[in-house]
């Protein structure tokens, strides 16, 4: 409702909810979790899982961010590959192409939403999450079939 004091008059609006709109509107619950240098990918696969079935396949991603896996300069047409990173925690010199010192971007198909359990190797499973990219501070969501649960990192 709002009232003009002006002319004496009120009006009342609704609001309805946008049947097309695809944002999902959910309200996250989220607990925090210690920060410790040691823990890793797989811990947080692991936070996830808790009174979950052990054999369902879990995948997890970092609120407002993307993992890559390389870069490309627009201009020479360079490319940079390295291991999982989070892409907005690569440092400036990091996405400078050496060759003719452009700002290099992910492609498409280097960019990782969500990392599945399932798909990912050892090696990243037991990688520390400071070496990804993690900060304190992210809030990670790791989802199952039925439910997400959202954890943030340090307090």
């Amino acid at each position: 409702m709002t009232i003009c004091a002006l002319s004496h008059r009120h009006h009342v609006t609704r609001f309805a909810a946008n049947t097309a709109c695809r944002f999902d509107h959910d309200v996250w619950d989220v607990e925090i979790v210690a920060w410790r240098p040691e823990q890793t990918v797989g811990w947080l696969f692991d936070l996830g899982r808790g009174s979950r079935d052990a054999g369902e396949p879990l995948r997890l991603r970092v609120a407002h961010q993307m993992f890559a896996n390389a870069l490309v300069c627009p201009a020479c047409g360079g490319r940079r590959e390295f291991s999982l990173r989070l892409l907005g925690r690569l440092s400036q010199a990091e996405q400078t192409c050496a060759a003719c010192r452009q700002r290099m971007r992910a492609p498409a198909n280097d960019l990782i939403e969500w990392l599945s359990e399932a798909d990912l190797p050892a090696p990243l499973r037991e990688a520390r999450l400071q070496r990804l990219g993690f900060r304190r501070g992210d809030v990670v969501a790791v989802a199952g079939a039925a439910r997400t649960t959202h954890f943030q990192i340090g307090a």
